[in-house]
């Protein structure tokens, strides 16, 4: 787990295993990518200035090394199957200028090498067989040999739209998303061996590689915000967690059968939020954290919500305050002054009085107001900040009422939902 930045002093990046947590002081960064073989973890730091890499070596033993890369804005990273090269990606331009994206390619064994892009680049993927990288390149997909020159010229361009990319279990597949459509994108290698030449890639050997689209699937969400995008260990399935354009987090999970091209929507149990998902090894049980408290058990083959587990662990201790009875403790406080019924959402005008400004996600508990049905405890569903201490809030409510010249109160309790979510392999 990562901090977002070397201004937290003597944090660092922390290595759980088991009960232990280790820490390595200095290394800050969002992690991008851990490689197959657990002993190199890539972070990219774009809050401190200039913005960099951090690479931590060995880093599953008390042994492990860190060193650093100047890199600007790297977003992605993924690993070769082999553990010995990285393709990382970045809408900015390379170091030196260059370009309006950029692919840093960092080699165990060999010196970094950038390539130029054309349009800034959002994720990387390699095929399971690791001879070729895709990269997803403002709106377009490009395909890096593994092996060979890391050049501009090396690139070949491959007829899908992308903003992300997965790779698939057969090894030679990966799943291109670019919402609001899916589409996979099978790897093909050919080629004739000539008296000494190289078994790799053209430009360098005598290989060719050639893509192959599968059919479009339109998930039928319209456009929307990926904040997950995973694929099932066997490759069957995919998972979107996503959010529309206002930042309103979907109230449901969409599951995608990889071979027929269909997808459904799995909902959770009291109409809860889905936050964060990850799915079990074995691929039968979806794990969801939600807006309520709980992380959900859900049935991959007929979706439903089998249970629902509450964090009732020592984590309570952070969002109850002291004292009998206790008290929630509140990241911010609001005076309420209308109210506007939309639908089954009602939309609240308010002021910050103190605190942090309402984020999307969050719950608040308005009370005060003179009809009941805008007293309550809601998920906040979106949020349009006029001023840094002013706007209106959109919450679902169907019992809402249209009310004016309100003097209502509402409090932003800390948040103890699972907006962070990983099955462990």
């Amino acid at each position: 787990m990562g901090v977002d930045s070397t201004g937290f002093n003597g944090q660092g990046l922390m290595i759980l295993s088991g009960s232990s947590v280790s820490p390595l002081a200095g290394a800050a960064g969002r992690v991008l990518a851990v490689s197959p073989d657990n002993q190199t973890v890539i972070l990219s730091d774009t809050v401190d200035v200039p913005n960099r890499i951090n690479v931590c070596k060995g880093c599953s033993s008390p042994a492990r090394s860190f060193s650093t890369i100047l890199f600007p804005n790297a977003t992605a990273a993924a690993f070769s199957p082999d553990n010995l090269k990285l393709y990382l990606v970045s809408s900015s331009p390379c170091p030196g200028g260059g370009g309006n994206g950029c692919i840093l390619v960092y080699s165990q064994v060999d010196s970094l090498q950038y390539v130029s892009l054309s349009a800034p680049a959002s994720d990387a993927a390699f095929i399971g067989n690791g001879t070729a990288g895709f990269i997803a390149e403002g709106g377009q997909t490009e395909l890096l040999p593994t092996c060979g020159p890391s050049a501009a010229g090396s690139l070949s361009t491959v007829n899908v739209a992308a903003q992300s990319l997965r790779p698939l279990a057969d090894g030679m597949s990966l799943l291109s998303l670019n919402p609001p459509n899916l589409q996979t994108v099978t790897a093909s290698i050919t080629g004739s061996a000539a008296p000494n030449s190289i078994g790799c890639p053209a430009p360098r050997g005598f290989l060719n590689i050639t893509s192959t689209l599968g059919p479009q699937m339109n998930l039928g969400l319209g456009s929307f915000v990926t904040k997950q995008f995973f694929v099932s260990p066997d490759g069957s399935r995919a998972y979107i967690l996503a959010q529309n354009g206002t930042g309103a987090y979907f109230p449901f999970i969409t599951a995608v059968d990889v071979l027929s091209g269909t997808s459904s929507q799995i909902s959770l149990a009291g109409n809860a939020i889905p936050l964060s998902a990850g799915v079990s090894r074995a691929g039968d049980l979806l794990l969801v954290g939600a807006n309520d408290n709980s992380v959900h058990v859900i049935d991959t083959q007929s979706g439903l919500d089998l249970q629902q587990v509450p964090l009732s662990f020592p984590n309570a201790s952070l969002c109850i305050g002291p004292g009998n009875p206790a008290t929630q403790v509140a990241i911010a406080s609001l005076t309420i002054s209308s109210a506007q019924q939309s639908g089954t959402n009602t939309i609240f005008a308010y002021n910050l009085q103190n605190g942090a400004t309402p984020q999307m996600g969050q719950t608040v508990v308005t009370t005060g107001m003179s009809d009941s049905g805008n007293n309550g405890t809601f998920t906040i569903l979106a949020v349009n900040a006029a001023t840094s201490s002013s706007g209106t809030i959109t919450v679902s409510n169907p019992a809402g009422v249209t009310a004016s010249g309100q003097t209502g109160a509402g409090t932003v309790p800390l948040s103890c939902n699972a907006d962070l979510l990983v099955a462990v392999p």
